[in-house]
């Protein structure tokens, strides 16, 4: 097991030129504090209320024909963002993201064209058992982003994504906390990845860089 490592803040390091090394050297990556303490509440308070308010529903596994609820699976709730109906502070989120998508698109020379996006909080009891997030059938997510929306975070409370991978013929994991404002993004076809058990709310923006168009 491998822990983040500090190097992910050392000083005259850009975030994102850090993020797109990563990524190509080991298929990940995390920016510490992509959102401010104040902007990661707002968040937070939205989905809270989506949640509360009974807008959110459990979230499944598969797509089309195959897709269904599996709580051995995954346990935790999801609201789709749809842009024409965001808060704004929803939308600056979107166009921070997007211009992160610019950059990962350039350094990382891949075909990404769009984005989708959802709240996602996970109730204490819950996980999401190891997987890939490209579907078997569709190949249209290349990169997956998690942005966390926690104002704080203990080890006790569990809930670390867990990305397996290897160096040399070893294979390893690396656990990362979800802590306020840090996002992680990698590759949707390589890592293996899962949510190891939480015991509070948990709660992300969860979303996909796709390499089309969503009409």
């Amino acid at each position: 097991m491998l822990l983040e490592k500090s190097a992910f803040e050392e000083a005259n390091v850009d975030p994102i030129e850090q993020l797109i090394d990563d990524i190509a050297n080991k298929g990940f990556g995390v920016i510490q504090n992509f959102l401010s303490f104040t902007e990661t509440l707002a968040l937070k308070n939205i989905a809270n209320n989506a949640y509360e308010n009974e807008v959110m529903r459990p979230a499944g596994i598969g797509k089309n024909d195959n897709y269904r609820v599996a709580e051995r699976i995954r346990g935790d709730y999801i609201k789709w963002i749809d842009k024409n109906s965001a808060f704004p502070e929803t939308l600056n989120f979107l166009e921070r993201i997007d211009n992160l998508k610019t950059k990962l698109k350039r350094g990382l020379y891949l075909g990404i064209q769009d984005i989708e996006c959802h709240f996602a909080i996970y109730p204490s009891g819950s996980f999401y058992k190891k997987h890939l997030d490209q579907h078997q059938h569709t190949k249209t997510r290349v990169l997956t982003f998690v942005c966390y929306l926690n104002e704080s975070w203990l080890p006790d409370y569990g809930g670390a994504f867990r990305a397996y991978h290897e160096i040399g013929n070893e294979e390893l994991y690396t656990d990362i906390f979800p802590e306020c404002g840090k996002l992680v993004c990698f590759r949707s076809d390589l890592i293996e990845h899962e949510v190891m058990p939480v015991f509070t709310e948990r709660y992300s923006i969860t979303g996909w860089m796709l390499d089309s168009l969503i009409l």
